[in-house]
């Protein structure tokens, strides 16, 4: 479809007292409605470009249509129409009033993960679970925006009669309130299961409330052509040597107009596990001189912001050749038309690279437990955890499961998969000492990077200030 079919089909009135959200969405809706299944739709950024409104009021326009399960996310063609279903005989119309079953019993899954790829998942595995049961049904609830303290919450949940929940680090920390610790026999079968050990390690606490289900973490990703175009080779394998910031040297001098070569510098120092503290003086130093190495390429990293995702978007857009992120960010503003290319990011001497897992939890209100637990034990089953990777593209939590994704994904042997675990840990809270210091590094430095870019800051008196500001960002906010 191109730009003018789209203007016609999706025309919005500016003048109308209907939000362009809703008139987006009841347009979609129609065009689903009598398209054959399969016709593809135009790509969520082409459409925010033709339409004049914003990627974000495209996705949540789209959002009912996924929901309702009339359209899907499929990972080469975009967004398309599902197939429909064939109306069944009802009871009524049978007239076999003796042939009616009893009426299952109902779960309420409460999920925050709303993205279409998201979404898919847990379609897919509701869907699975409730075709094998014979009484009993999961209903899935996806709400985008949740209060994360812990009274509004609990009110919610009980309004909303939920039992299961997704459980984010950013709630409250009163589990007491909200879910019940797991029964025993979950917690036998997570052992049984293979989950990867380091899950839990540093939170047993919240391993007597929690299942794991899934995990992220960042990754360096990149576009091919355009780094062959930028003559760079063997990219996979210098990534793993640590040698993006030469790479980025290299390619700088030659960037086509309009085209970055890396993403937020912060990110730079943050994800690859440069850290704050005075005995690593010596490598956040190092690390600083490497990027000034680069400052005199006007458009070798990002030194300001104009949006939390804006260099997600760029990559998202072919125009930007290193990206550090999460594969969630990216499917936020939607995956790219090219074939792009991931590996963790490298970490440098002593760094740990965050992982952080989406949980799966019982409500506290749930007067059946045991049963919750069934579909528990489901989402650890090879068939889900696989799908895991090939529908959500997150990591796998059954360490098969993880070692057959990192080969596919990024083309890890199960020796450098295992050894990603060993030197990564799992968020905890911003109580902790790796963890806060992560977000002082994304968030709080970003004055010394911009100076230091500019050629007002050497590296080591970049070093020095980084070195203080954390000593009084972090005092009386670590716990003991």
């Amino acid at each position: 479809m191109d730009g003018g079919a789209i203007r016609q089909v999706f025309s919005l009135d500016r003048n109308s007292r209907e939000p362009l959200v809703n008139q987006l969405t009841r347009k979609l809706e129609e065009f689903v409605s009598r398209s054959a299944p399969g016709t593809r739709l135009p790509a969520e950024r082409v459409m925010a470009e033709e339409l004049g409104v914003s990627r974000v009021t495209v996705r949540n326009a789209l959002a009912a249509s996924f929901r309702s399960g009339k359209v899907i996310r499929q990972r080469r063609n975009g967004t398309v129409v599902a197939k429909g279903k064939e109306p069944a005989a009802g009871k009524l119309a049978i007239g076999l009033p003796w042939n009616v079953p009893p009426p299952k019993r109902k779960l309420r899954f409460l999920s925050y993960e709303t993205l279409p790829e998201q979404m898919d998942f847990w379609q897919d595995a509701v869907g699975r679970f409730n075709a094998q049961q014979a009484n009993l049904e999961v209903e899935l609830v996806p709400k985008a925006e949740l209060p994360v303290e812990t009274r509004p919450l609990r009110e919610e949940i009980e309004r909303d009669k939920i039992d299961l929940l997704l459980y984010s680090p950013l709630f409250d920390q009163d589990y007491s309130e909200l879910v019940r610790p797991l029964p025993e026999s979950l917690r036998n079968f997570r052992k049984e299961a293979d989950p990867i050990p380091r899950l839990f390690s540093g939170r047993e606490e919240l391993s007597r409330y929690l299942l794991p289900v899934s995990f992220e973490f960042c990754h360096t990703m990149w576009n091919p052509e355009l780094a062959r175009r930028l003559g760079l080779n063997d990219v996979e394998e210098r990534l793993k040597k640590g040698e993006k910031i030469q790479m980025i040297a290299e390619a700088a001098p030659k960037l086509p107009e309009n085209i970055w070569a890396g993403s937020h510098v912060w990110c730079q120092l943050a994800y690859h596990g440069v850290r704050p503290f005075p005995e690593k003086r010596a490598i956040l130093l190092e690390e600083l001189r490497k990027l000034a190495s680069v400052s005199a390429f006007p458009r070798a990293y990002f030194t300001s912001q104009t949006s939390s995702l804006d260099d997600v978007e760029k990559f998202a857009a072919g125009e930007l050749l290193f990206l550090d992120a999460i594969m969630t960010q990216l499917q936020w503003v939607g995956l790219p038309s090219f074939r792009f290319r991931q590996a963790p990011c490298h970490q440098v001497k002593d760094g740990r690279l965050i992982m952080s897992s989406v949980d799966i939890c019982i409500a506290r209100r749930c007067l059946c437990p045991e049963i919750a637990a069934e579909f528990c034990r489901f989402l650890l089953s090879p068939e889900i955890q696989k799908s895991v990777e090939t529908k959500k593209m997150s990591q796998p939590v059954r360490m098969e499961a993880y070692l057959a994704a990192m080969k596919n994904q990024c083309g890890f042997s199960a020796n450098e998969s295992r050894c990603l675990l060993r030197n990564g840990f799992f968020f905890r809270d911003m109580a902790h000492k790796e963890e806060l210091a992560q977000y002082f590094m994304i968030y709080e430095i970003r004055q010394e990077l911009a100076a230091l870019f500019e050629g007002k800051l050497p590296p080591e008196q970049a070093a020095d200030r980084i070195i203080e500001k954390w000593r009084e960002f972090s005092a009386g906010r670590l716990s003991a």
